[in-house]
């Protein structure tokens, strides 16, 4: 579990190897305030080993799809029908 409070402090956390060997990152709409939008800098930031990006929420705004990487797939569940109003 992170334990900064802010962008700068969550990819230093990061880099220091702190979440080395986690698989899984789930975050809330909430957690936007400490990590800022999941963007190809803060991908690149995350272990290796990471497999899973999770968002809770409704949309992608959170997530810049265009800036993650080929090994970071995004599953849009708008455009394949699994999300409906």
């Amino acid at each position: 579990m992170p334990g900064s409070t802010d962008r700068a402090g969550f990819l230093a956390e990061a880099a220091s190897g702190a979440f080395d060997g986690c698989l899984v990152a789930y975050r809330t709409f909430g957690s936007v305030s400490i990590t800022g939008r999941v963007d190809s800098e803060l991908v690149l930031a995350l272990p290796p080993s990471l497999k899973y990006i999770c968002h809770n929420g409704a949309g992608f705004d959170q997530i810049v799809c265009r800036q993650t990487t080929p090994t970071s797939p995004v599953l849009d569940t708008q455009k394949r029908g699994l999300l409906t109003d």
